[in-house]
């Protein structure tokens, strides 16, 4: 979460205007230059940017649209709150608008005073401590612990371009009479498969960093869900599209055979970017069909509460399963249970994999 003015260019753009802002190829506006291409570069990597600025939004906008020296443009934002109010406000609005907590956010502001009040104020969030000098900026910035990371996935990369087909989403869905109408809209596609080599990657780092849709944040490595997988689990990703474009690999579940032919769903996870378009149904139907293919009788499971996990408290209530001994239930004497009809559901082969 960016600053603009003294952050992202040199004056301030309100005073200045437009002619007067320092960013470009001579000192000190190309040290600016440096610090957006350093942003950039997260940006290349799925970090997402985000704007906190007291200013008038106009006169932002037009510095990022038409200034000749800017690497950033508006659209590599994935949410702005440019305005004269509390920036606090400011970071909780972008964490709610992207879906993701306080402590996925990390600020990044010249102005001293706001990164003290923004440590007290909201202490879950990264505060970077910003050089006094634009020259070092780039360095402060690229060398951040925040934005470590083992590997990017396929995901990760595209993190800013699925962010952007979401805020055309968002305006259908303000546009349409009915929540049924703006799912019937989408055109929704989902596509299932076993879970293998080239998708365990993605599949674990949906397990370990989903919170809101995740049923028994059972935390899990690589390594460990293989063992699973060798051990006859059936492990199912999920990809999704619709008319706006590819959500990506949003979902999978793992779920492990037991006694008296009962499977148990081990781990059941969602994007929160896709919540609230019935796929986590479809995802269901698909686990419940590949069991009853593999001579299950039904299907167990456990919600268990976490500080970030209500969204998926009814889950199995809303479904039918049925309470027993702490679990929910689902015997296949009733039949298998049916995909949406909002959603076209497919399955591939295993040996095709997710495409990337």
């Amino acid at each position: 979460v960016l600053d603009l003015d003294n952050t992202l260019w040199g004056g301030v753009i309100g005073e200045a205007g437009l002619g007067g802002i320092e960013v470009g190829d001579d000192y000190p506006g190309s040290a600016y230059r440096d610090f957006q291409q350093a942003v950039r570069a997260l940006r290349d990597r799925g970090i997402l940017l985000a704007v906190a600025s007291r200013n008038d939004e106009p006169e932002a906008r037009e510095a990022l649209d038409r200034h000749p020296g800017m690497v950033l443009r508006w659209e590599d934002f994935a949410a702005t709150e440019i305005h004269w109010q509390d920036k606090a406000a400011s970071l909780r609005r972008i964490a709610e608008s992207l879906r993701i907590g306080l402590d996925g956010l990390a600020f990044y502001d010249d102005d001293p005073v706001q990164r003290e009040s923004i440590r007290s104020q909201l202490p879950a969030v990264t505060v970077i401590d910003v050089p006094v000098d634009p020259l070092l900026r780039s360095a402060s910035l690229l060398e951040c612990e925040a934005f470590d990371r083992v590997a990017a996935t396929d995901e990760d990369r595209q993190r800013a371009a699925l962010y952007e087909r979401e805020r055309q989403r968002e305006h259908a869905r303000r546009e349409s009479t009915s929540l049924a109408e703006f799912l019937t809209q989408l055109g929704i596609r989902a596509t299932a498969g076993d879970v293998d080599s080239a998708t365990l990657p993605r599949v674990a780092q949906l397990i370990n960093k989903t919170n809101q849709f995740n049923l028994t944040a059972h935390r899990y490595t690589e390594a460990e869900l293989q063992v699973q997988l060798d051990s006859g689990a059936i492990g199912i990703w999920l990809r999704v599209t619709d008319r706006f474009g590819d959500y990506g690999l949003v979902g999978a579940a793992f779920v492990l055979p037991g006694r008296g032919g009962e499977w148990r769903i081990d781990n059941f996870v969602l994007s929160c970017r896709i919540l609230g378009r019935q796929v986590e149904t479809a995802l269901l139907a698909e686990v419940a069909r590949r069991v009853q293919e593999a001579g299950g009788q039904g299907l167990a499971g456990e919600y268990v509460p976490t500080a970030r996990n209500s969204a998926a408290a009814d889950f199995f209530a809303s479904h039918g399963f049925e309470p027993q001994d702490g679990r929910w239930v689902w015997v296949f004497t009733r039949g298998g249970i049916e995909a949406p009809a909002t959603v076209s559901l497919d399955a591939i082969p295993a040996e095709v994999g997710a495409i990337e």
